[in-house]
C-alpha cells in the first residue's frame, strides 16, 4: 500500500480559516467530505490531513495551500458594519458566501488603491467628506452635482437602460461597482468598502433592476460617510439605534437623488389623495422600484409604516415571481452570454479597466491579472475590448 503522506498544517491556522469562511465543524466537514471528528482532530492538532485533504479544505474554506503552513493566523480587516438589526437582535452572522465576496472584494479594492496611489492619483475628496445627518436633502443635490446627473436623466429609458446610466456615472466618478448572484438578497442588497483611492460596493443582482438602482445610490451614500458597511435598505423609518438612524439618513438620500423633490413633488402633490397613483407614477417616471416610491412616500408622512411594509412585501413577490419565471424560460432555452460580459458583470468595467491598464503598463503580471478579474487568458482580449468602449461611451456622457 502507497504509503499516506501528512500535511504539516498549523492547527490553529485550519481553525481560523475555517472560521472565517463562516462554517462550523459539521458543515466544513460535510464540505470536505470527512467526519466532523477528523476536522476537530485536525485542528486540535492530534492528527493531520493527508496532501489532498488539505488541499480539499483550502479549497473549501477559499484560502491558498500556502496558508495552512504560516506560523501565525493572518491579521483580517474587521467585517464591514452590519446595521440590519433591530433593537434586542444580536448581531448576526455572515454567511460563507457573504464573507467570501467581501473577501474577495477587499483584495480587489487593495490592489487598487495601492496602485493608484503608487502611481501618483489623487485622492477622492469625497469620500468620507460628509458627516451631518440632519441634512439629507443637502447631500443629495451634491452628489447629483457630483455625478453629474440632469432633470431628466432616466426619462424615456427602460429600467435596464436606467440602472446603467446611473452604474456609468458612479463609475465614472471614481466609485468601483461590483455585483453578484451569490448573496441572497435578504442578508444583504449590498454594501460599501470606503477607500480614500479605490472605493468600492457591491450590488446584489438577484435584486430587480430598480431595486439595484437604489440599492446603488444607498452604497454611494455610505461612501460619502466614509462608512464600510453591509446593509440591507429594509430598515424601518423609526430607529433605536444610531447604526439604524445612518441606514434611514442613507434611505432618505437614496431617494431624493433618484427622486429629486422638484420633479417629485408635483406628481405627488397631484395624487396626494391616491398613494397607490402617486407610487405608480414616481416608477413610471424616475424608474424605481414600487418599494422606493413608497418609502419616499413614508419619509413624507403621507403613509404609515404598515403601508409602506406591504408594498414592499408585495413588490419582492412580484419581483421574485417574474425572476422565477424567467429562469424557468432560459432552462428551455438558455440564453447565449458571452463569458467576457459575465466577468465585466461582476468585476465592474472600471475595475476590469484598471486591470488591463495595469497590465499593459507592466505593473502586474498576466497570472495577477487573470487572478484580480478570475478568469481566463482567452478572455483578456474581449475584456480589454468591453472596458476601453465603456470608459470611452462615459467620457463623450
Amino acid at each position: 500500500m502507497a504509503k499516506r503522506f501528512r500535511a504539516d498544517v498549523n492547527p490553529s491556522i485550519l481553525r481560523w480559516a475555517r472560521e472565517s469562511a463562516g462554517l462550523d465543524v459539521d458543515q466544513a466537514a460535510a464540505k470536505i467530505k470527512r467526519s466532523a471528528a477528523e476536522v476537530r482532530a485536525w485542528e486540535a492538532g492530534e492528527t493531520r490531513p493527508t496532501i489532498p485533504q488539505a488541499r480539499r479544505a483550502a479549497e473549501v474554506y477559499k484560502r491558498p495551500l500556502a496558508a495552512f503552513y504560516f506560523s501565525e493566523t493572518p491579521r483580517a480587516p474587521a467585517d464591514p458594519s452590519d446595521f440590519r438589526r433591530v433593537a434586542g437582535d444580536s448581531r448576526r452572522d455572515f454567511s460563507p458566501e457573504l464573507r467570501l465576496l467581501i473577501r474577495q472584494a477587499r483584495n480587489k479594492q487593495r490592489w487598487a488603491s495601492q496602485w493608484k496611489s503608487q502611481r501618483g492619483d489623487n485622492p477622492l475628496n469625497f469620500v468620507g467628506s460628509w458627516k451631518d445627518l440632519s441634512r439629507p436633502e443637502a447631500l443629495s443635490s451634491r452628489i447629483r452635482k457630483e455625478l453629474g446627473i440632469d432633470r431628466g436623466a432616466v426619462r424615456g429609458l427602460g429600467k435596464t437602460d436606467a440602472f446603467n446610466a446611473w452604474y456609468d456615472r458612479v463609475e465614472f466618478l471614481g466609485i468601483y461597482v461590483i455585483r453578484s448572484r451569490t448573496v441572497k438578497p435578504d442578508e444583504a442588497r449590498g454594501f460599501a468598502l470606503s477607500d480614500k483611492y479605490a472605493p468600492l460596493v457591491f450590488v446584489n443582482a438577484n435584486d430587480s433592476k430598480s431595486a439595484m438602482m437604489f440599492t446603488l445610490m444607498h452604497e454611494v451614500v455610505h461612501i460619502w460617510l466614509g462608512a464600510s458597511t453591509v446593509s440591507n435598505p429594509n430598515v424601518p423609518g423609526k430607529f433605536p439605534t444610531a447604526g439604524e438612524a445612518i441606514e434611514v439618513f442613507c434611505n432618505r438620500v437614496a431617494s431624493l437623488i433618484l427622486m429629486p423633490s422638484n420633479l417629485a413633488k408635483p406628481i405627488i402633490e397631484e395624487h396626494g389623495d391616491n398613494p397607490q397613483a402617486a407610487i405608480g407614477r414616481l416608477c413610471a417616471t424616475f424608474k424605481v422600484s414600487p418599494e422606493s416610491a413608497a418609502r419616499r412616500l413614508l419619509d413624507l408622512g403621507m403613509v404609515d409604516q404598515d403601508f409602506y411594509e406591504s408594498v414592499r412585501r408585495q413588490s419582492q413577490h412580484d419581483w421574485t415571481a417574474f425572476r422565477d419565471q424567467q429562469r424557468e424560460k432560459a432552462k428551455l432555452n438558455p440564453p447565449k452570454i458571452q463569458r467576457s460580459v459575465l466577468v465585466a458583470s461582476w468585476n465592474g468595467d472600471a475595475f476590469t479597466h484598471s486591470v488591463i491598464t495595469a497590465l499593459n503598463r507592466d505593473d502586474i503580471t498576466i497570472p495577477d491579472a487573470l487572478n484580480l478579474l478570475d478568469t481566463r487568458l482567452k478572455h483578456l482580449d474581449a475584456l480589454e475590448e468591453r472596458s476601453d468602449a465603456a470608459l470611452h461611451r462615459r467620457e463623450l456622457e
